[in-house]
């Protein structure tokens, strides 16, 4: 919401404009990329730690693992 005075031709206060926009989607968006900004965060902090870090899925596949993983079991 934004709210202005309505000035006349004379540069006279007559009024006030109320402007109303819908920023949902802009809100939507400014979370998603907090979001994101905090997984990069996270995967840097799991990439470059010193101790060996393993996914497995519920099969007890492993999915991903880090640098420190790679280097301890090849």
């Amino acid at each position: 919401m934004r709210i202005m005075p309505y000035r006349t031709l004379e540069n006279v206060i007559d009024g006030v404009v109320i402007t109303f926009a819908d920023i949902t989607e802009h809100r939507k968006l400014e979370r998603w990329w907090q979001e994101r900004d905090r997984l990069h965060i996270f995967a840097a902090v799991v990439n470059n730690a010193a101790d060996a870090i393993i996914v497995h899925d519920l099969n007890g596949s492993v999915t991903a693992w880090n640098a420190a993983a790679e280097r301890l079991y090849g």
